[in-house]
């Protein structure tokens, strides 16, 4: 929320953001087709967790300002399919899932593993 309503403040028409589909990836970041298309698009994400969304996935980004700056690519757009509020699940395009549940539990490629005691 923070980085939109700093966005639309310098942007007079609104948001300076576009939600775009990842058609690549490079050796320098991805590439995004939105209302044009960017390439090297570096990718932001919270501290530890590393990721590259594959093609087709659409990605929230910021193009930069400046010809030759690649922009920035914020995240991925997702459904939370199985989710409930407060619930994190890890995946990757090849099928493994890790879900850190509510109850406390953790549920590796479907197999549950209770909460632990404290």
């Amino acid at each position: 929320m923070w980085i939109t309503n700093q966005t639309a403040r310098r942007s007079p028409g609104g948001p300076a953001f576009q939600i775009g589909m990842v058609v690549g990836n490079e050796s320098q970041g991805i590439a995004v087709r939105a209302k044009s298309e960017y390439r090297s698009m570096r990718l932001a994400g919270p501290w530890g967790v590393y990721s590259l969304p594959p093609e087709g996935a659409q990605a929230v980004i910021f193009p930069a300002g400046n010809l030759g700056e690649p922009g920035l690519c914020v995240g991925t757009v997702s459904a939370g399919e199985g989710l409930e509020p407060g619930e994190l699940c890890l995946c990757s395009s090849g099928g493994a899932k890790i879900y850190l549940r509510n109850n406390g539990e953790v549920v590796i490629n479907g197999q549950v593993f209770p909460k632990g005691e404290e």
